[in-house]
């Protein structure tokens, strides 16, 4: 996955916070900062991912960890699948996945996507085969492999917050080019 516009990403998470404390009345203690959790690894045109700091476990050449996907667009679910009912969209997905660090590849272990509200959806598949590392996963390699972070590494609270950035960035992007091709 390259790296697309974190910064941009990051300053939203700012804003919001910025403005949650605005409307907060004083306290006479200041409440302990929120943990930075996840890593930002990336985004590409399905998505943005970061991988949970807290779940990284490495046993031998090999390496276990949660990566948290953010889907660009909703995703709608088969609902006939689930016995009918009214359409449900994911937004997204908490992956167990595995890096063979001397193997230069990875597999997919397990998943669960979620609603927008954090309700769990539906289960993805079991472990899959092992495939090639992509050129754009040297960051996720570094960091659950080698404990290694790069100098411009973003962390970030919250899912939740993550995503309501992605997506308010992911709309005034459109408005903007929307804006434009009007003129």
């Amino acid at each position: 996955m390259k790296h697309l516009k974190a910064a941009g990403l990051l300053a939203g998470l700012t804003l919001v916070a910025s403005a949650a404390q605005a409307q907060t009345p004083a306290q006479t203690a200041a409440p302990a900062p929120a943990p930075q959790r996840f890593y930002f690894v990336g985004a590409d045109a399905g998505g943005a991912s970061m991988i949970d700091r807290d779940s990284i476990r490495k046993t031998g050449d090999t390496a276990a960890f949660d990566v948290v996907i953010v889907y660009r667009s909703p995703v709608p679910l088969d609902v006939s699948a689930q016995g009918g009912g009214y359409p449900r969209f994911a937004h997204y997905l908490v992956g167990k996945r595995e890096i063979d660090c001397a193997g230069n590849r990875y597999r997919e272990v397990s998943g669960q996507v979620f609603d927008f509200a954090a309700q769990p959806l539906a289960p993805t598949n079991d472990a899959g085969t092992w495939a090639p590392l992509m050129e754009g996963d040297a960051t996720i390699a570094s960091l659950v492999c080698r404990g290694q972070l790069p100098a411009d590494a973003q962390t970030i609270d919250t899912i939740a917050n993550f995503a309501t950035a992605y997506y308010a960035e992911l709309f005034q992007d459109a408005a903007q080019q929307s804006s434009g091709a009007a003129q």
